[in-house]
């Protein structure tokens, strides 16, 4: 269903002055140099008097077909439009032509400097009382951005995202994965009687069990595929991934491999580390080993694939992030995250556009980097204590980060105050 917005862009006359003037040495280029152009910029900037939010960005790539002329006309959406999707969009591929004269604007603009803490939610658990140290393990949100899953050492908790409200608490702990329906969370306890159970996300009630034979796995790690019908299950105590059908519970295919573990989003393969440090792509339906990337035995901390499936990025024990051109194999670039007070990166995400790098550090700092140019972003004041996760909303708005003090720290774009 498409994103609908009433207060669209409006388009003031191209030949009066505007601020990003000064950016581009003053001056407007018409988009009516010739007929071609004329006709392609009038198509663009129908789509984004839309009140479709997605035919809006969808039009963007379209204007940098016409040059300076394109590139005013992104200005304009990145001052103007009243969506801050439309205008994150415009940002990130201003940002991508790499032009020293939009740097003013594109800093003035920059949606990570409006990144802030909203919301403190602080773990909290009557029945456990006994323990000493209480953390969380791992985080989830679903892909409808309503629900915010905790995994803790002694609990399962399921959020309303938007107040954080408390919805209800799940008797199991561990791993955990939400379903891309939105309608069932995955859990799996690392203890090696685990069993791995389904429960209705909005309600918090049991489903059932599923994989009887998984039992002594210890299981560490879960990814579901992009369609709901496989999952994948980690025991890097075995150093075994097996994969099931979802749905009928049955044993598809066992792996020599271990955590980190994630589904590549085109639905073909998934990814895991080796024990000697190296990174294996595995076709997700006939089991076999597509390739194997080397890390230079490098320790493998944590993996997120770009949600084209492009570029897969691995954070290493040496604080340094690689990032491969997936169907390649090609070292694509390296980001220098390391630093001596920070290490080691303990968990990394991707944003659902593909262009922020989140890194998570033993040390409670948490960074944002420009996944293309391996900039830094922005730092993110620091917790008290480890980032165990780390994982943003489906429109990229939020995102929630995982302690080791029981804490889930929500930070939040403020549109409101974007320019």
């Amino acid at each position: 269903m498409e994103r609908q917005d009433h207060q669209t862009l409006m388009l003031r006359p191209t030949n009066q002055p505007q601020e990003f003037d000064v950016a581009l040495g003053g001056g407007n280029d018409s988009p009516s140099t010739n007929g071609a152009t004329l006709g392609g910029m009038a198509a663009v900037l129908k789509n984004l008097k839309s009140a479709s939010i997605d035919r809006r960005i969808a039009s963007l790539p379209l204007a940098l077909r016409y040059d300076r002329a394109g590139t005013n006309l992104l200005l304009k959406v990145l001052t103007e439009d009243q969506s801050w999707q439309v205008r994150r969009s415009a940002y990130w591929l201003l940002r991508q032509e790499a032009d020293p004269r939009l740097n003013p604007v594109l800093n003035r603009y920059n949606p990570y400097h409006n990144f802030r803490c909203q919301q403190v939610i602080t773990l909290v658990d009557v029945t456990a009382p006994s323990l000493s140290t209480k953390f969380v393990s791992q985080l989830a949100i679903s892909s409808n951005s309503q629900f915010l899953a905790a995994s803790s050492n002694f609990n399962i908790q399921v959020y309303d995202l938007t107040d954080c409200s408390l919805l209800h608490t799940i008797p199991d702990y561990g791993s955990i994965a939400i379903t891309n329906d939105s309608k069932t969370l995955v859990s799996a306890s690392g203890n090696y009687d685990s069993e791995v159970s389904l429960w209705d996300l909005a309600t918090g009630q049991p489903q059932r069990s599923l994989l009887a034979d998984h039992r002594g796995m210890g299981i560490d790690a879960i990814a579901i595929s992009p369609n709901d019908q496989t999952i994948a299950i980690s025991s890097s105590y075995q150093g075994k991934i097996k994969t099931y059908s979802l749905t009928s519970g049955k044993l598809a295919n066992t792996h020599n491999g271990q955590s980190p573990l994630t589904m590549n989003p085109n639905g073909q393969n998934f990814i895991s580390s080796s024990k000697e440090g190296n990174i294996k792509v595995w076709s997700l339906y006939s089991g076999t080993l597509l390739r194997t990337i080397s890390n230079q035995e490098k320790e493998i901390t944590s993996i997120a694939i770009s949600p084209d499936g492009q570029i897969l990025a691995a954070a290493s024990w040496d604080g340094q992030i690689y990032l491969w051109r997936l169907m390649t194999s090609d070292l694509h670039n390296i980001i220098q995250a390391h630093s001596a007070n920070l290490n080691p990166i303990t968990t990394i995400t991707i944003s659902p556009d593909g262009n922020v790098l989140a890194t998570g550090y033993h040390r409670g700092i948490v960074r944002l980097w420009d996944l293309h140019s391996g900039e830094l972003l922005k730092d993110l004041s620091s917790c008290s204590s480890r980032i165990s996760s780390l994982v943003f909303s489906a429109d990229g708005k939020k995102l929630a980060i995982g302690t080791w003090e029981a804490k889930i720290y929500i930070w939040e774009i403020d549109e409101a105050n974007l320019g």
